[in-house]
């Protein structure tokens, strides 16, 4: 099941996944994935985000998706994790740019939002990569585990 495959790599990659990220702490059986997609699928019949299970070669390796869709703004945020073995083959980028596309010509958004911790350099890259602008730096954004970390905002509107 899907919320096996989560719970596999969460299991496994807790640690590292923890550092930027702050559910992976709580995630510790498939009940918790159940209602992760339960709460999905509830925000996506809602209108509310789009969120997605990465699959590549048939194996489930991440996540991504359009969160807090706002119509009024006509503008979301996109967030995304992948497990370690898979990342630096351009996968989140290839996936992004997909996402990108499918927020401004499928939902009739005008703005994407990207927010990464600044010291995530490899999760920064990628809107880096995809032209996005570097709107700001949030400080005391959040608090991932024991430590409370600023985020870097990246903005792309749509080409008019």
């Amino acid at each position: 099941s899907i919320a096996k495959d989560y719970l596999q790599i969460v299991t496994e990659q807790r640690e590292e996944l923890s550092t930027f990220l702050t559910w992976p702490a709580k995630a510790h059986d498939e009940d918790f994935f159940i209602e992760y997609i339960r709460s999905v699928l509830h925000a996506y019949a809602e209108g509310e985000a789009l969120i997605c299970a990465i699959v590549y070669q048939g194996k489930i390796i991440g996540s991504i998706g359009l969160n807090a869709i706002n119509h009024d703004l006509k503008k979301a945020n996109l967030g995304y994790w992948l497990s370690k073995h898979y990342r630096g083959q351009g996968i989140i980028t290839r996936c992004t740019s997909e996402f990108v596309k499918i927020g401004f010509e499928e939902l009739g958004l005008s703005k994407i939002e990207i927010k990464a911790s600044v010291d995530n350099s490899a999760s920064r890259a990628v809107p880096e990569r995809l032209g996005f602008t570097l709107e700001g730096i949030i400080t005391q954004s959040e608090r991932v585990g024991d430590r409370i970390v600023d985020h870097a905002v990246y903005g792309l509107q749509k080409i008019k």
